[in-house]
């Protein structure tokens, strides 16, 4: 993750603190990515789908030096201000451990609090990442296929994963 703080970003880091809990913290970039690893992010889009895109990850990082990065973009509506989302942060730091959990593997989760989910992606992004997003089989025009392609246009690796 880029170091940023834009009035239209407020990032998040979620620490598991065991299997069955986890915190939430202020992002801190000095906790970056560990030299000399490959890290995956995986987009987080629906449960479902980003299972199938964690699951994908996972096999990728198989005997790998990698570190596997789960990304929430929650949206705050232009009404409400940025550091205060519609629904608890506990809710998505909630679905981060369920899916390390369900993936038994260890990984970073990171949530932000953005207008514009593309934009957040662009700006926080390391140049030519890899992502991996999950989607739903014979959906062409989903909402997960144009963020590859946005993420695509901008230089990204982006792997979609679908459902077996």
């Amino acid at each position: 993750m880029q170091k940023s703080q834009s009035n239209t970003t407020v990032p998040f880091q979620v620490v598991t603190d065991g299997p069955h809990s986890c915190r939430i913290q202020l992002f801190n970039p000095d906790t970056q990515q560990t030299p000399g690893r490959l890290r995956i992010h995986v987009l987080f889009t629906n449960p479902g789908d980003t299972r199938a895109a964690l699951n994908a990850a996972v096999e990728m990082a198989a005997g790998l030096e990698t570190e596997i990065a789960v990304i929430v973009s929650q949206i705050v509506p232009f009404q409400l201000p940025i550091d205060s989302p519609p629904v608890p942060l506990e809710f998505a730091s909630e679905q981060i451990r369920r899916l390390a959990e369900s993936a038994h593997t260890e990984l970073k989760g990171y949530i932000f609090l953005c207008r514009n989910p593309i934009e957040m992606l662009l700006q926080e992004l390391p140049p030519h990442a890899l992502v991996v997003i999950g989607v739903r089989p014979h959906w062409p025009f989903g909402k997960s296929k144009r963020l590859a392609k946005a993420l695509r246009r901008n230089g990204h690796e982006v792997i979609l994963a679908s459902h077996k």
